[in-house]
């Protein structure tokens, strides 16, 4: 799970969620083959 300002995002098989992180409603949801770990990178 990653949380981004106020969203959370959750990764399981083969599709990513996103979710509101006040009151837990599945905003969208899209598939990516393979998925299974998240990370935020930053770049500058």
């Amino acid at each position: 799970m990653v949380i981004k300002d106020e969203y959370y995002y959750v990764a399981a098989d083969s599709v990513i969620y996103k979710f509101d992180l006040n009151n837990h409603q599945q905003l969208a949801q899209t598939t990516c083959t393979g998925v299974r770990n998240l990370a935020v990178i930053t770049i500058n």
